[in-house]
């Protein structure tokens, strides 16, 4: 017999590519198709706004993510052209659905973004990662790990500042308690215009100790605000809120401004002891890696997020049960870590990658006030790259199986034969 070239790798039985799919249509029902409570319904007008809302830009960036593996896996049975128009359809219909579901809104963004998504996991199926492609996949990598530090910094605005006392705003419920006084690192801020604002955005900037005395209202059923700082844009800078009997502390900072969320500073079960009417001293400080909030004698730190969670801080996950925290939290270094070592050229390499990487966390989350350090984190990280080199072929031999071949219709034969 003579010689011949290697062959492909045989692609995927297409029951398991239709078996993945149903999993994907499955998980998709459940996070867009159940009631939503995490909001009052947006006005019909908004349904042309692209990015709106305080969270759009994360929203945007979401869509993308999660229609991307319906593309990659479509692509694999269907022309790219034919996974497109699906995708836009599944979104019309959707969207279609959502207009009779509580706290559901429909969007011409969320048609836009998933037909997009499908799109790019066409384009990442059947035309593959070069070189470029994985210099890019590190640098995410990278970028992703240490952004939480440059997220969480706090903002000022230039702008006349206003102190707010137990304000009552539309569509959110008001706290039913009472503050008796206020004050951002010794100085008093009162209800009303602030007159001393640079030396409030000073005291911001500076991260100085919040302190408050309140009679304490009864648990409120959602976010309620005992007390913030706003400029007169209605932007607020720093707000202290409670939600049952948790404790919340919010400032603006690039995350919030870039719309990717507004994360929360949250004790559980700060106030739990405490019974109405009762009057108390809350205090909140920062220090090196670490946010410390205190009701009387009481005191809890070690708030502030950690390098690894900082991304599930940022998605508000203080507000999920403590597992998904913790799994977030685990998760996160070891899909990076995997990541980085996978677009590496050997273990060697993958080595210096992880080990510096996670040196440069720790000392720029030594250096943050807003993130703590996290040895377990940063030291999964450097075994997750090991890892992903060593994976590396592997991976690249699913992803041979899995990509479509050059010149051949991926959708179903026409009577042709192998040749």
């Amino acid at each position: 017999m003579p010689e011949t070239a290697p062959s492909r790798a045989q692609p995927y039985p297409r029951a398991l590519t239709w078996a993945l799919l149903s999993l994907w249509l499955a998980g998709i029902a459940v996070l867009t198709l159940l009631p939503s409570t995490s909001g009052p319904q947006a006005d019909t007008t908004d349904f042309l706004c692209i990015g709106c809302g305080s969270r759009g830009t994360a929203d945007v960036l979401l869509n993308l993510l999660v229609f991307l593996p319906l593309g990659g896996l479509m692509a694999t049975v269907l022309r790219g052209w034919r996974v497109v128009f699906i995708a836009a359809c599944l979104t019309v219909g959707i969207e279609t659905l959502q207009t009779g579901i509580p706290g559901r809104d429909p969007a011409l963004q969320d048609l836009l973004t998933n037909t997009g998504g499908a799109l790019a996991g066409v384009l990442l199926v059947t035309r593959g990662i070069g070189g470029w492609g994985r210099h890019a996949l590190a640098a995410l990598a990278v970028v992703a790990w240490l952004a939480p530090v440059g997220l969480l910094i706090p903002m000022a605005s230039e702008w006349d500042l206003y102190g707010q006392w137990t304000p009552v705003l539309d569509e959110m419920e008001p706290y039913r308690g009472a503050v008796q006084g206020a004050s951002l690192g010794g100085r008093p801020v009162r209800h009303g215009a602030l007159r001393d604002a640079p030396d409030v955005r000073t005291a911001i900037a500076e991260r100085h100790a919040l302190e408050l005395s309140i009679d304490v209202g009864p648990d409120p059923s959602s976010f309620a605000i005992v007390f913030q700082i706003v400029d007169i844009r209605r932007r607020y800078l720093v707000t202290v809120g409670a939600l049952g009997d948790d404790l919340i502390l919010r400032g603006r900072n690039p995350a919030q401004a870039l719309k990717l969320d507004q994360p929360d500073v949250r004790w559980r079960g700060a106030m739990r002891d405490v019974a109405p009417d009762e009057t108390v001293i809350l205090r909140m400080e920062r220090g090196r890696g670490s946010v410390c909030m205190s009701v009387d004698d009481r005191r809890r730190c070690r708030l502030a997020p950690s390098l690894a969670g900082g991304w599930g801080h940022l998605a508000k996950l203080e507000a999920a049960p403590a597992w998904l925290s913790a799994l977030v939290s685990l998760a996160w270094p070891l899909a990076l870590g995997v990541l980085l070592g996978a677009t590496s050229s050997g273990y060697r390499s993958a080595a210096i990658r992880g080990a510096t990487l996670a040196a440069v966390g720790l000392a720029v989350s030594l250096w943050s006030p807003d993130v703590r350090p996290d040895v377990p984190g940063a030291l999964l990280l450097a075994a997750a790259t090991l890892l992903g080199a060593h994976l590396r072929s592997p991976l690249r031999h699913a992803w041979l199986r899995l990509r479509p071949p050059r010149g051949v219709d991926a959708g179903p034969a026409h009577g042709a034969g192998s040749g």
